[in-house]
């Protein structure tokens, strides 16, 4: 059994580990900026992100008025206009 000093300096210690705030960690070279756009999809309500992706597979899917045919587009909120048929 601990005694109460030792159990306080470990929950210090714990507290101390885990109050510290998330640092954000910058971004590694090449990373794209965005979403992807089956992810952006499937939290609008339009399905899972695999049945999203089918969407797109199929061409019923549109970024900025082209037809997203290739997984893996990027949305941001630069991303102006997106238009799908389902």
């Amino acid at each position: 059994m601990r005694s109460r000093e030792l159990q306080a300096k470990i929950e210090d210690a714990v507290r101390v580990r885990h109050d510290k705030p998330v640092e954000k960690l910058p971004k590694t070279h090449g990373e794209p900026d965005g979403e992807r756009l089956q992810k952006v999809l499937a939290r609008a309500g339009m399905g899972s992100r695999r049945a999203c992706e089918e969407l797109i597979d199929q061409g019923r899917v549109e970024v900025n008025g082209k037809v997203v045919r290739e997984q893996g587009k990027r949305w941001t909120r630069r991303t102006t206009r997106s238009r799908w048929t389902g």
